[in-house]
């Protein structure tokens, strides 16, 4: 190995999820009970924070000789509320006959990475990242955030989203070039490193990047966020592509993380292209 090289190193997201939790808190007559935490689904965060900041109260309880009864806020679904399991007589003043019930909402945002050196892979614990590292990587689940192939120098290293091993085709050191029999130029990862295939792979076969593609984001989008993009203008990698969609490994994270990314302002939508804006 020359000097001052060294073999790669990519860091790929493999789950990105906020631990969604609330802050409720109980109004009672002129007194304010103290918030309550309650952690809550991805649904749930979703719809509560879809309503409008300026809602007097979420649901509204009463209390008579007669029984009791909880009205909603009229913009609020009764059945969303309902599936909190809020329970209004816990703390609840005697002398009250009404409560009204507010919320607040807070979430922490974490991150699994998936770490390869040299054909092998360790998988994170789940990582705090803070709210603006999540939002910048929200589009990026299955991405190489940061790769240095082998035989690269640490200025040279690939540090923008990029699909999983994109940036390590081409190096022999990783595979070799073939041909099907279409005439279709695709690149073959050695075994070693045929866990780069596999990530994006489905019903048990590697996924083969085309030499076409990698001509196309090695001369015009090296250095660049790439996300693929098709002739009808579909991404093929990241949060929002459908090469990731159908994969084994990211199927079933696909529809909470879409989810997530949109709740963040996820811009895929946009016609971004092979490109993600600057500045996101």
């Amino acid at each position: 190995m020359p000097t001052g090289k060294s073999p790669s190193r990519p860091r790929t997201p493999t789950q990105s999820a906020p631990a969604t939790s609330s802050f409720w808190e109980t109004t009672r007559g002129s007194s304010r009970a103290t918030p309550a935490v309650r952690e809550i689904s991805g649904e749930a965060f979703d719809y509560f924070n879809s309503l409008p900041e300026s809602l007097p109260y979420a649901a509204r309880y009463t209390s008579s000789f007669f029984g009791s009864s909880v009205r909603t806020e009229p913009r609020v679904d009764a059945r969303q509320w309902a599936a909190l399991g809020i329970a209004p007589r816990e703390a609840w003043n005697s002398a009250d006959d009404a409560a009204e019930f507010g919320y607040t909402l807070s979430a922490d945002y974490f991150h699994k990475y998936l770490t390869t050196d040299d054909g092998r892979a360790q998988e994170s614990d789940w990582e705090n990242v803070g709210e603006a590292v999540f939002e910048e990587h929200v589009d990026d689940l299955g991405m190489d955030i940061v790769a240095k192939p082998f035989g690269a120098f640490d200025d040279e290293k690939v540090s923008k989203p990029t699909p999983a091993g994109l940036a390590f085709v081409g190096n022999p050191q990783y595979g070799r070039w073939q041909t099907d029999e279409r005439g279709v130029s695709f690149w073959e990862w050695y075994g070693l490193y045929r866990l780069f295939g596999d990530l994006l792979g489905t019903g048990g076969h590697p996924y083969y990047y085309r030499r076409d593609e990698w001509d196309t984001w090695s001369t015009r989008y090296r250095g660049q966020p790439y996300y693929g993009e098709d002739k009808d203008k579909k991404e093929r990698y990241g949060t929002h592509g459908y090469v990731l969609g159908s994969s084994n490994r990211y199927a079933s994270r696909i529809p909470e993380m879409r989810r997530v990314a949109m709740r963040h302002g996820s811009d895929a939508l946009a016609g971004r292209g092979g490109l993600h804006p600057t500045g996101k």
